[in-house]
């Protein structure tokens, strides 16, 4: 089942990556090429996450009723399209078109992969095949660096995003093909009733669900933010490293996210095993997480290598609220729970991407077009207090719901 099922899920979040990080090492290009400013960088960015964020709600629906490899095949098809009008586009607002097509396509990357996992796999097979996908999609990342920037050496940004619409239609191609290929036998159908009822009413007024999803949405969001777009140009403008240097710098933190993702998982299952809940293994996690950015608030040159490490290792050990999400309420609404999550984790990317730029814009750019230390100083600053906020309401707010306590 690999070729039919998993091969094709784990590609779609690939590219979803792939698409999400790319503008960290085009950014340069893109602010020559069309004079773009902070703010309009951190908005042409962000738009990926708005997008995302908008199709979470229906995207549950599409997935319950037409299954996650036509679902791909349809969404893949409108990123592949958005990847045509960015290369494409002369204007700010066709590119901010094509980003929105291209978030909106890549929106299903990671529930379609988990859905056609559940639907495909025993369950005793469910915690690999999901680290394998978010190993792929770390993969993403790391194309999205130094092999971007090799290609760059040969096209432009545009140039690129052809190759990239090119490659999204063979993947729209591929999954189609393994779609009808597929044993029938592999599709376990979901309990017809699970997509009625007040499900996502009942969510939303959940305590349980408001204590655990500040912390994903806003911690993974402030980490996806700056790992996707700033993190290249912090590099070049506070920490001096060279255009080459902080490609390598960014494909570093790409190959430890990688490693990142299948870490927390192991964590947390030696944890289970020694009697240590998972809500203590989040906090140790998360708490590290805030303590590496240190250097980004304080300016420190020295410390790039551990902001590398942190973003790498553990900017998505938050990822862990998902299953503590799921053991909190019942199967038939876990589903709705992880999306209603997701829908928050792609409003708060958003917001973050473009919050940062909008900060770093109010100080002037220094001459040669770099921004100032100051100005990622106070924006890193303004988001790790957001983080802060959101790990003291984690460890300190009411608890109810004993399935998710025991964990």
């Amino acid at each position: 089942m690999f070729a039919t099922v998993l091969a094709p899920v784990a590609l779609g979040f690939l590219l979803s990556n792939l698409f999400r990080s790319v503008n960290a090492v085009i950014a340069p290009a893109l602010i020559s090429d069309l004079g773009l400013s902070a703010t309009d960088l951190g908005l042409l960015t962000g738009v990926y996450f708005l997008a995302s964020a908008v199709c979470q709600l229906p995207l549950g629906i599409f997935l319950d009723r037409f299954g996650p490899f036509r679902s791909q095949v349809v969404l893949l098809a409108i990123a592949a399209l958005g990847s045509m009008i960015f290369a494409l586009a002369e204007r700010m607002d066709l590119l901010v078109l094509g980003r929105l097509l291209i978030g909106a396509g890549a929106a299903g990357g990671l529930m379609v992969a988990f859905s056609a996992i559940v639907l495909s796999y025993p369950p005793h097979q469910w915690p690999f095949m999901n680290s394998c996908v978010l190993a792929a999609g770390g993969i993403g990342a790391m194309v999205a660096t130094s092999p971007i920037q090799f290609l760059l050496g040969i096209t432009d940004w545009r140039g690129v995003f052809l190759i990239f619409a090119a490659i999204t239609g063979a993947v729209v191609v591929y999954t189609a093909v393994a779609e009808r290929a597929r044993p029938l036998t592999t599709y376990r159908r979901q309990d017809a009733s699970a997509g009625t009822g007040d499900g996502l009413g009942s969510i939303l007024r959940d305590p349980v669900f408001w204590r655990v999803a500040p912390l994903a949405t806003v911690t993974m969001g402030v980490g996806l933010a700056f790992q996707g777009l700033w993190a290249g140009s912090w590099l070049r403008d506070v920490a001096g490293f060279s255009t080459e240097g902080s490609v390598r710098g960014l494909f570093l933190m790409a190959v430890l996210m990688t490693a990142g993702f299948l870490l927390t998982g192991v964590v947390a299952q030696v944890a289970n095993r020694v009697g240590v809940g998972l809500h203590t293994v989040i906090s140790v996690c998360v708490l590290l997480f805030l303590l590496s950015q240190l250097p980004l608030v304080i300016g420190s040159r020295e410390g790039a290598w551990v902001v590398l490490a942190g973003m790498g290792l553990l900017g998505n050990s938050a990822v862990l609220c998902y299953p503590l999400i799921a053991m909190h309420f019942p199967a038939h609404l876990v589903g709705r729970a992880n999306t209603a999550q997701n829908l928050l984790f792609f409003m708060v990317t958003f917001a973050a991407q473009a919050g940062i730029g909008a900060i770093i814009e109010l100080w002037p750019p220094l001459p040669g077009g770099a921004f100032a230390p100051a100005a990622y100083r106070a924006a890193m600053g303004v988001m790790l207090v957001l983080e802060t906020l959101a790990y003291l309401w984690f460890l300190l707010a009411p608890r109810s719901g004993a399935r998710a306590e025991r964990s």
